[in-house]
C-alpha cells in the first residue's frame, strides 16, 4: 500500500508538471509563431549583416534587463516558498519589485552619462551606432524589467492564466508591430528598435495592471530597509549567475563579429533564432519544473520521478536534434531564404547545446533546492572560459562552425559540473549509462546527414526521420524500469 501511495503521489507530481509544461509550451508556441513570422520577414527584407546587427543589439537589451533584475526573480521564487505568512510574502514581492526598478534606472542613467561624456564609448559596442540608436536601445530596459518583474510574481504565485497571457502578449505585440513596420515602411536598424520600444511600453502597462488587479503588488505600511538588505545579499550570487548567463549570448555574438565578420554574425543569429524553438520547450518546462520541484522533492518517490523526467527530456531532445538535422536546409530556406543557407551547418551543434542546457535544469535540481548559488556562478565562469578558449583555438581551422561546437563543449562541461555539485546536496542516481544508446545513435545520424547534403530528396528525408525516431523511441523504452513504465502509464492515462 505504501509503495502504491508513493507512486500515486509521484504520478501526481509528474502529471502536474506535464500538464503545466504542456500549457506553457502551447502558449509559447503560439507566441513563437508570431516572433518567427516577424523575424522571417525581417531576414528576407534585410541582408545578413543588418540582421546580425539587430540581433546583437537585442541581445544587449536582454543582458541589461537581466542585469537590472539581478536575481530578484529567482530570490522571490526561493523565498516565497518558505513557510511564511501572506503578509511576509507580499512584503518580499513588493521590495524585490522595487529593487529591480531602481537597478534599471541606475544602469541606464550610468550608461547614458558615460555616452554623453566619453565619445569613444559611442563606438565600442558597435561602430555604426549613433547616440539615438543607443538611447532607443536603453529606453527598452525599464519597460522590460517591469514586465519580467510582473511575470515573476505571477509565476511563483502560480497564476497560470495571467502568466500565460502576459507571456503571449510580450511576444505577439512586438511581432505584430514589427510586421506592420516591415510591410508599411522602410526597414532599418533604428525603425526595428523603435518597434520594440513601443511594444515593450504597451506590454509593461498591461503587466503592471494585471499584477495590481491580482493584488500581487501591495504597498506596505513601511519600507523595510533590513528586508532590502536581505534581498540584495541573497540575490547577489543569483544576479551574478543570471548576468553571466545572459552575457554569454552577447559574448558569442561579439566574438563572431570580432574574429569572423558581420555576414557570419547574421548566419549565427538566424541559426540561434531557429534553435530557440528548442529553448522554448526548455523554458516552458523550467517554468513548471521550478515551482513544482520545490513542493514535491521531499516525497519518498521524488528521486524516481526526477529520473523519469530526465529520460523523457533526453528523448524529446533526441527528436528535436534529428528533426533540425534532417530538415536543416528546408527550415533555413523557409524562414530566411537563400541568403542564410550557410547557417544550416550551425543547426546541429546549437540544437545539441540547447538540449544539454535543458537536461542541466533537471540534473542540477539539488543546487536549486538547497539554494547553493555559488556553484552556478562557478559553472557559468567555466562555460565562458571554455567557450572562449575553444572558439579562439578552433576558429582558424573550422571558421563559422567552430562557434557552434565550442558552445557544445562549454555547455557539456557546465552541465557536468552542475550535476556533480548538485549530487553533493541532493543525490540522485541519474543512470547516464542507460540513455547513452539513444544519444549516440542521434548524434551519428545527425552528423551523417549534416556531412552528406540531402537537398531535394524529400522522400528519403522523411524515411530517415521516421526510422530514426522509431529507433530512438525503442531505445528509450528499453531504458525504463517497471516503476517508470507504470508512472508513464499513469501520467498519460489520467483524465
Amino acid at each position: 500500500m505504501t509503495n502504491r501511495s508513493n507512486i500515486e503521489k509521484s504520478s501526481s507530481f509528474e502529471f502536474l508538471l506535464v500538464e503545466s509544461s504542456a500549457i506553457f509550451t502551447v502558449a509559447k508556441i503560439f507566441s513563437l509563431g508570431f516572433t518567427f513570422l516577424a523575424f522571417s520577414l525581417l531576414a528576407r527584407r534585410v541582408p545578413p549583416e543588418i540582421f546580425g546587427e539587430i540581433d546583437f543589439l537585442l541581445s544587449g537589451v536582454v543582458f541589461l534587463v537581466n542585469l537590472s533584475i539581478f536575481g530578484q526573480d529567482q530570490a522571490l521564487g526561493r523565498l516565497i516558498n518558505d513557510p511564511i505568512s501572506s503578509e511576509e510574502k507580499n512584503n518580499i514581492a513588493f521590495h524585490g519589485f522595487l529593487i529591480q526598478i531602481i537597478y534599471a534606472l541606475l544602469i541606464i542613467t550610468f550608461i547614458s552619462i558615460l555616452i554623453e561624456n566619453i565619445d569613444y564609448l559611442n563606438g565600442i559596442i558597435y561602430s555604426s551606432n549613433s547616440r539615438l540608436i543607443i538611447y532607443v536601445m536603453l529606453a527598452q530596459v525599464p519597460f522590460q524589467v517591469l514586465t519580467f518583474a510582473s511575470l515573476g510574481l505571477l509565476q511563483w504565485s502560480i497564476h497560470r492564466r495571467s502568466y500565460i497571457l502576459i507571456s503571449i502578449l510580450s511576444s505577439v505585440i512586438p511581432a505584430v508591430i514589427l510586421i506592420s513596420s516591415i510591410i508599411l515602411g522602410d526597414t532599418n536598424l533604428l525603425s526595428v528598435l523603435i518597434c520594440f520600444l513601443l511594444s515593450r511600453l504597451i506590454v509593461s502597462i498591461i503587466a503592471i495592471y494585471i499584477s495590481f488587479k491580482r493584488n500581487l503588488i501591495i504597498w506596505p505600511k513601511d519600507l523595510d530597509l533590513s528586508l532590502y538588505k536581505r534581498l540584495i545579499i541573497f540575490s547577489l550570487p543569483l544576479g551574478l549567475v543570471v548576468g553571466l548567463e545572459t552575457f554569454s549570448p552577447l559574448l558569442e555574438r561579439f566574438l563572431v563579429r570580432f574574429y569572423l565578420n558581420e555576414f557570419d554574425l547574421g548566419q549565427f543569429a538566424l541559426a540561434a533564432r531557429i534553435c530557440s524553438f528548442i529553448t522554448l520547450f526548455g523554458a516552458a518546462f523550467a517554468t513548471a519544473y521550478g515551482p513544482y520541484s520545490l513542493r514535491f522533492y521531499n516525497y519518498p518517490s521524488a528521486k524516481k520521478s526526477f529520473k523519469l523526467i530526465f529520460k523523457v527530456v533526453v528523448l524529446f531532445s533526441c527528436f528535436a536534434v534529428i528533426l533540425l538535422s534532417v530538415y536543416s536546409q528546408d527550415i533555413v530556406w523557409f524562414f530566411a531564404g537563400n541568403n542564410f543557407l550557410p547557417s544550416t551547418k550551425l543547426l546541429l551543434p546549437l540544437s545539441v547545446a540547447a538540449c544539454i542546457d535543458i537536461c542541466d535544469n533537471v540534473t542540477g535540481i539539488g543546487l536549486f533546492i538547497k539554494k547553493n548559488n555559488i556553484y552556478f556562478l562557478f559553472s557559468y565562469l567555466l562555460f565562458i572560459f571554455v567557450f572562449t578558449s575553444a572558439f579562439i583555438i578552433l576558429k582558424p581551422y573550422y571558421g563559422l562552425i567552430s562557434i557552434g561546437w565550442s558552445i557544445v563543449l562549454a555547455q557539456l562541461l557546465k552541465a557536468a559540473t552542475n550535476t556533480i555539485f548538485s549530487n553533493r546536496f541532493y543525490s540522485v542516481n541519474w543512470q547516464f549509462q542507460s540513455i547513452m544508446l539513444p544519444i549516440i545513435f542521434t548524434l551519428l545520424v545527425s552528423i551523417f546527414i549534416s556531412i552528406n547534403s540531402l537537398s531535394g530528396y524529400y522522400s528519403l528525408k522523411l524515411i530517415i526521420f521516421m526510422v530514426s525516431i522509431s529507433i530512438v523511441s525503442y531505445l528509450f523504452k528499453i531504458t525504463l524500469s517497471s516503476y517508470e513504465k507504470l508512472s508513464f502509464f499513469r501520467i498519460f492515462s489520467r483524465k
